[in-house]
Parts: structure tokens; C-alpha cells; sequence
């Protein structure tokens, strides 16, 4: 019996730190998308504003194209 409650004391010993392993990668990650948020953002204002500068001198499309 006293085999039994030892290793179950080591096995949530192990969960344990598996937890504290996972919570911590979660908490890693989740600091990390804001930065990545902020850039995929400006990335993205960039590219318009080059396809809206690329693309201010044509013409309107006139009733023909419709």
C-alpha cells in the first residue's frame, strides 16, 4: 500500500510541473501577440498605402466595364 501512495505522490508530483510547464508556455505566447498584432498591422498599412499610391493616377472604370 505505502508503494501505491508513493508513486502516486511522485506521478502528481510530474503532473504538476507538466501544468506549470504548459501555463507557463501559454503565458510566453500570449505576451508575444501583441507585438506580432502591432507589426502584421503596420505590414498591412504599408502594402495599402503602396497599392493606393501605386494605383491613384488610372481612370474610374466607366460604364463600358460594367
Amino acid at each position: 500500500m505505502e508503494f501505491l501512495l508513493l508513486w502516486w505522490d511522485e506521478l502528481d508530483d510530474y503532473l504538476g510541473a507538466c501544468r506549470h510547464l504548459a501555463s507557463s508556455a501559454v503565458d510566453e505566447l500570449s505576451s508575444l501577440r501583441a507585438p506580432l498584432t502591432a507589426g502584421a498591422s503596420i505590414l498591412g498599412a504599408l502594402l495599402l498605402a503602396a497599392h493606393v499610391h501605386a494605383h491613384a493616377g488610372l481612370p474610374a472604370l466607366s460604364s463600358h466595364w460594367v
